[in-house]
């Protein structure tokens, strides 16, 4: 049969006139089709005369227009064709929406089509159009007598008629949609159907090792223990040391069978989204987000997002990961019970600690070391991008390969570490230096790695370690290191190459495994060069025991809701400091001849007394200056301009939500501003002319800014202006 497919809908052919012959039915199994191989991204099963030129069509050409693949039928079958076509589409699809009507089991082609999609145990998407979730799933009703008929006709073998029984009864009990569910508005059911599978197709997998040496078995294990056929609640948790490699198997598994249920959610890095004040908090509502595609409901506390996970959860077959739990009372908020969740639903927890599963109904799932032969093989992929080593590395690698102790994380980082290195006696030495930390602790070793990076290299690795791995924009630190010339573009490069970080596809963000940020982040204690900790860095800057050794300081991350008083004095001798963010509760107070003249980065919400930014600072090195959220009125005060040198590197300047802003800044001191961003400043109600004298500047942001009614002309001269929001 050739399928005369357009870009986004393909028409299946099968005609109304002739039913198909009795020995014509879907073998017993699906072949297993990769999700990236799918052809269309969605199957509509439907009888012709009954909906195809009304609601089916309608469906159709919505998600047409949406740049949805649609697989439906066309009435101009050749005579001849067999189902096996038809099949083979089936399987090619990635989510089914059978259209039960009146006549729906009347086409024999129907039932056929509702035993193959049932079979690929894939997504369903059932819409009960003129009839009941009852009649479809006990055969009553128009599909009562539909099936008097089938079981009358001799040429049908019963079998095949119990099977179809089987089909319908699987499909009639998956949560759907009804035409009563909408008041009979078929516009209405059309739309709601269209954003549930907007919803599923924009899903992504997610990503997981890029040489996933020995997790097939790993994911086979785990996969027994969910059994997703059965349609009992279970929950599977995974534990094991860190490095090992359990956040990795969770994604391989959530990716293998995420299609299978109605919603499905991945909560990642849940122990240190806990240590923040509304971290558990923000991971309910990030489950409900994902559940029910809810982005206005906020949650005002642990206890009432439990209560409204319970209510709402129920209602749909869900698969649920909570990855790097370390408490108790983490479990308690995000997946309390098994009793929380609708039949059929899964749950996997990962964690370091044993003991945090105790308390739940539930499978464990340890696995195991790389053996030696795994081991050589994840090293060999990141030392010489090939399965196996070169030959006159090869003892050397085995050697390596056992240091790694069977740690996934450790072997990706050692291959990462030797791939530059081209002499036997480089590797002779650099192995040398793993085999004397090879008793001590996983950080020691990995530390190996930091060691061999260039000090610019360490700065911006440990700056990420610490302030970054959330951090929404990266432009913005990417902006800071160029201006310290640390070349972030080269230098990124080569922290991803060595395996030390990434960035997410998705969301642009950085990433960085766990016990590579912890070690990061030990060698930030144990230098003092950083002060991230709230109550760490107030007492640092409260008793005035800042060194010259601090580079950077971000205080207020939501531990306090009070104001916080620092002397400005504090900073004297923090010659070295490049970056000072602070919270909006943090309030300065004192002379400012003495600030830190190497700021690149400035992040402070004035309050208090200060109108403007005060007389004194020395910002000619600063790129970042975000005063967001401040009382000022005007950027700085003419008469204090001279005291307060500025702004000759700035790149970006935010003052989004400084509600008392009259006066928009002279833009003459700022050539090499990129960004800026006035988003929420409803006072001000005009802009500089100067603005035009920014050549360089990308983005700017006027959302909401309800008093300015024009904007000058001088604004056209902005050449190299690529995004300006004028929200208003």
């Amino acid at each position: 049969m050739e399928s005369s497919r357009s870009p986004q809908c393909s028409e299946k052919h099968h005609y109304e006139g002739e039913e198909p012959e009795a020995s014509s039915r879907p073998s017993s199994s699906s072949s297993p089709v990769k999700k990236d191989e799918f052809e269309y991204d969605v199957f509509l099963s439907f009888r012709g005369p009954d909906t195809r030129d009304g609601f089916t069509g309608h469906l159709c050409a919505f998600l047409q227009s949406k740049g949805i693949t649609v697989f439906m039928d066309s009435e101009n079958l050749e005579k001849g064709q067999k189902v096996k076509d038809l099949f083979e589409s089936i399987e090619r699809s990635k989510i089914f929406v059978p259209i039960f009507s009146k006549g729906y089991a009347h086409s024999r082609w129907c039932l056929m089509e509702i035993v193959k999609i049932i079979d690929c145990k894939r997504l369903i998407i059932p819409v009960f159009f003129d009839v009941e979730p009852g009649n479809v799933r006990h055969q009553t009703g128009p599909f009562a007598l539909a099936f008097k008929r089938h079981l009358r006709n001799k040429r049908i073998d019963k079998e095949e008629v119990s099977r179809w029984s089987a089909a319908l009864t699987g499909a009639g009990e998956v949560s759907g949609y009804t035409l009563a569910g909408t008041q009979g508005n078929e516009a209405k059911l059309v739309r709601l159907i269209v954003k549930r599978i907007l919803n599923e197709v924009n899903k992504t997998s997610l990503l997981v090792a890029k040489h996933p040496v020995g997790l097939d078995s790993r994911i086979a294990d785990v996969l027994e223990m969910l059994d997703v056929d059965d349609n009992n609640v279970r929950m599977v948790g995974i534990h094991g040391m860190g490095g090992i490699g359990k956040t990795t198997l969770a994604k391989a598994v959530y990716n293998q069978i995420y299609t299978r249920f109605d919603a499905s959610s991945f909560i990642s890095n849940v122990r240190e989204a806990a240590k923040l004040s509304t971290g558990l908090v923000s991971l309910q509502e990030n489950i409900l987000r994902d559940f029910f595609n809810d982005e206005n409901h906020k949650v005002s506390s642990i206890d009432q997002g439990i209560e409204i996970i319970k209510i709402r959860i129920r209602s749909k077959m869900v698969l649920l990961v909570l990855d790097d739990v370390d408490h108790e009372s983490q479990l308690d908020a995000l997946a309390g019970s098994l009793d929380w969740f609708c039949s059929g639903s899964r749950i996997i927890v990962t964690t370091r600690d044993k003991q945090v599963l105790r308390a739940q109904r539930m499978n464990l799932y340890q696995p195991k070391e790389l053996d030696g032969t795994q081991s050589l093989q994840l090293f060999s992929w990141h030392a010489f991008g090939k399965k196996d080593p070169d030959p006159q590395f090869a003892e050397l690698s085995k050697e390596i390969a056992s240091v790694g102790a069977g740690l996934p994380l450790a072997l990706t980082v050692f291959g990462s570490l030797f791939f530059d290195l081209e002499t036997v006696e480089e590797w002779r030495e650099k192995l040398q230096k793993l085999q004397e930390d090879q008793d001590k602790g996983i950080h020691v070793r990995l530390k190996i790695s930091f060691d061999a990076l260039d000090e610019k290299e360490k700065k911006v690795f440990l700056d990420i370690a610490c302030f970054f791995l959330e951090e929404e924009n990266i432009d913005l630190p990417l902006l800071m290191w160029e201006g310290c010339k640390f070349f972030p573009n080269t230098t990124v490069k080569v922290l991803r190459h060595k395996s030390l970080i990434n960035i997410n596809d998705d969301t642009g963000k950085f990433e960085m495994h766990d016990l590579i940020r912890d070690m990061g982040r030990k060698i930030i204690q144990d230098s003092k060069s950083r002060l991230w900790k709230d109550d760490e860095t107030l007492y640092v800057l409260q008793t005035k025991k800042g060194t010259e050794n601090i580079e950077a300081i971000q205080l207020n991350s939501g531990t306090y809701e009070k104001p916080m008083y620092v002397e400005v004095d504090s900073f004297v001798a923090m010659s070295e400091l490049r970056m000072l963010r602070l919270g909006k509760y943090v309030h300065l107070k004192g002379e400012f001849e003495h600030f830190p003249k190497e700021l690149r980065w400035l992040q402070w919400c004035i309050q208090g007394h200060f109108d403007s930014l005060p007389g004194g600072l020395n910002l000619e090195n600063i790129v970042v200056l975000d005063l967001s959220y401040s009382l000022i009125t005007q950027l700085w005060n003419p008469q204090g301009l001279e005291s307060t040198k500025v702004f000759g590197q700035m790149k970006v300047l935010k003052l989004s939500h400084c509600a008392n802003l009259t006066i928009c800044p002279d833009f003459t001191s700022m050539p090499q501003l990129q960004k800026l961003d006035f988003s929420s400043c409803t006072k001000m109600s005009e802009l500089h002319p100067s603005i035009g004298l920014l050549k360089s500047l990308t983005h700017l942001s006027l959302r909401y800014c309800r008093l300015l009614k024009r904007v000058p002309q001088e604004i056209w001269q902005l050449t190299s202006l690529e995004e300006l929001d004028l929200t208003y």
